[in-house]
């Protein structure tokens, strides 16, 4: 559009003010930088080939056109370029021909004739088109046979280039291969020339009009921006070709043209002889070549170039649009996967093999004097013994049931641990597939796919053995964590361990040596030493019930120790299930969030701001 910069005419400056604006070197910079980090982000996300996918649907119209499209417009001598298109034998190379003054593309009877484009310029711009300027992303190729475009060895960007002396400088001529070809290859160009070319000649037969493919083709070449010139090849001439007039009326309801100069080429129209024949219109005198001669290029190309900028502009933004969308969803889906695996752990109530006041009251009595632990123990051993005997010959049955529990109580508490921890690794692998099933396909089979991966029994055990250990008993890292805490505990609490030992020794020493003074010296020694070993007994049942009783309200350090439980769990749960199944959506995550979005959302921002609002 640099031509556009030299205009002296007053008139064409007010008619192409807008598009002048747009040359603004800040805008071009966005633009560049936006393309740029659009590409890279497709590059990042090609190890995710569904995600890449799903993300770049439809993109691909709206990129082309940004590339060879919006951006070589900034060049300081574009021209006008009119591309020939249409379906499988429709005639296009025919009627390019015809239009080119010249055998430039093989026609064939057979299907895709055509493989590779053909340029056609003026003799002055033909050198600056063998630089392939004329057509980005294409590689020119200098045009010796009208065979050359049939070669099938050529890569898939070759552009075939030639000059004629009918065509003015300010146009350029292109032939194309089949819109609706079987061969991706072909499609794929014809798509990627629609993006380059400024007015799209569609070439449609009676036959050929309207098939999906081709409706689409064209459908999107003009929500795209590109002025449509139907040409019916072909036409019925009877009644004034009133057949191909209805026919070009629905072609053009189809693709969504409101009103268009069109063109008919008759049915017995012989294209190929010697004779020279207008390709002529529906409605007025002359033919396609005068009407194209007749173009003011520049309001062409401007309303062509805005209309493009629009199209691109709206599309991008939904571009933008569905990646901020995906990027958030990302996130939500790992603050959920860590708030899950948090409150899962925050249910988890650890077992303890014995009642918090077991813990507490062993405490005690290992700090009691050597004297009192004396007594206890001779005290609790005759127990022991007067007991087993007792329920041995009374209840032999609740002598071997007791037994029984007492030898199973770790092994119990150990099974109500495990499968405490295993019910919690089961929920969260359980409610992570529900997440997913919810999620949407895209989503959702990353998820599961990962979940997969996951070695259910394996990170279970390795969870289990974390916290209930694996060489030694769980009774065992109770009472080593326990002993611990309560050791700290009566270092710290100063009052608690006095007011305790002193309730300790009134009720396991002092008031037996009372009783026992005031029997001796109303009984004797013997019932003295029975009651004095009695009230022991009793004051240290005593004891026991009262720890039993008060030391949850008493010992608040054993919540942190749950709480600290609870945190190797949620730690644990994370590393074996959590993390593993998050790890390619925080991957994803990551190419957002290395300034990639927010660069492609401060280009496009840019753009938007100069962007022509008329």
């Amino acid at each position: 559009m640099g031509a556009l910069m030299n205009l002296t005419n007053p008139k064409e400056k007010n008619a192409y003010g807008a598009v002048r604006e747009l040359r603004e070197e800040q805008f071009l910079t966005a633009l560049v930088d936006f393309s740029k980090q659009v590409t890279q982000l497709e590059q990042r996300l090609s190890a995710n080939s569904a995600i890449q996918k799903t993300l770049f649907q439809n993109s691909q119209e709206w990129r082309r056109l940004l590339s060879q499209k919006i951006l070589p417009e900034f060049s300081e001598d574009s021209c006008l370029v009119v591309t020939l298109a249409g379906g499988t034998n429709t005639g296009k190379s025919t009627l390019f021909n015809l239009l080119s003054g010249g055998i430039k593309s093989m026609v064939r009877s057979t299907a895709a004739a055509t493989s590779s484009p053909v340029l056609v310029t003026g003799t002055k711009r033909y050198e600056e088109g063998k630089t392939g300027n004329t057509l980005p992303g294409f590689e020119a190729h200098p045009l010796v046979s009208p065979e050359d475009p049939l070669r099938k060895d050529m890569p898939e960007n070759t552009l075939w280039i030639t000059s004629s002396e009918k065509i003015p400088e300010h146009m350029a001529l292109l032939d194309t291969p089949d819109t609706d070809s079987i061969e991706s290859e072909n499609k794929s160009r014809a798509e990627q020339i629609r993006a380059a070319g400024d007015v799209v000649v569609a070439v449609l037969t009676p036959t050929k009009y309207r098939d999906v493919q081709t409706v689409n083709f064209f459908r999107q070449a003009r929500e795209s921006g590109r002025l449509i010139v139907p040409v019916m090849n072909k036409a019925n001439p009877e009644n004034n070709y009133k057949t191909a007039r209805l026919q070009l009326s629905e072609f053009m309801e189809d693709i969504g043209l409101s009103d268009c100069r069109c063109f008919v080429v008759p049915l017995d129209y012989d294209v190929d002889s010697k004779s020279v024949r207008e390709i002529r219109s529906v409605d007025s005198e002359g033919g396609l070549w005068d009407y194209l001669l007749a173009l003011d290029v520049w309001q062409v190309k401007a309303q062509v170039y805005q209309d493009t900028l629009g199209f691109v502009y709206t599309e991008g933004k939904g571009f933008l649009s569905r990646i901020q969308s995906f990027y958030e969803q990302l996130k939500e889906i790992s603050k959920y996967f860590h708030q899950l695996t948090g409150e899962l752990s925050d249910g988890y109530k650890p077992v303890l093999v014995q009642k918090t006041g077991d813990y507490l009251y062993q405490e005690l009595l290992a700090h009691r004097i050597p004297f009192m632990r004396g007594i206890r123990f001779g005290i609790a051993r005759i127990g022991i013994l007067v007991g087993r005997l007792l329920r041995y010959y009374l209840f032999p049955d609740e002598a071997i049931q007791v037994g029984k529990r007492q030898g199973d109580a770790a092994a119990a508490a150990t099974i109500s641990q495990n499968h405490s921890l295993r019910e919690t690794a089961r929920v969260l692998q359980n409610k992570m597939r529900e997440f997913a099933r919810h999620e949407g396909k895209l989503i959702g089979s990353l998820i599961d796919r990962e979940l997969l991966k996951v070695d259910q029994s394996n990170s279970v055990d390795a969870i289990v053995n974390a916290l209930s250990g694996r060489n030694q008993s769980y009774a065992d890292i109770i009472r080593q964590g326990m002993d611990l805490l309560l050791r700290q505990w009566w270092i710290k609490h100063r009052w608690q361990r006095v007011y305790l030992r002193m309730f300790d020794l009134n009720l396991t020493l002092t008031i037996p040596l009372l009783f026992g003074c005031f029997t001796f010296l109303s009984w004797g020694f013997i019932p003295a030493l029975i009651l004095f070993v009695g009230a022991i007994s009793v004051g240290d049942k005593l004891i026991l019930r009262f720890c039993r009783r008060y030391a949850d309200q008493w010992l608040d350090l054993f919540d942190d120790w749950k709480q600290g439980e609870r945190e190797r769990l949620s730690v644990c749960l994370f590393e074996k299930i959590t993390n593993p199944v998050l790890k390619p959506v925080e991957n994803l995550s990551q190419i957002f969030e290395a300034d990639l979005l927010e660069q492609l959302k401060k280009d496009w921002n840019l753009c938007q701001s100069i962007f022509p609002k008329s």
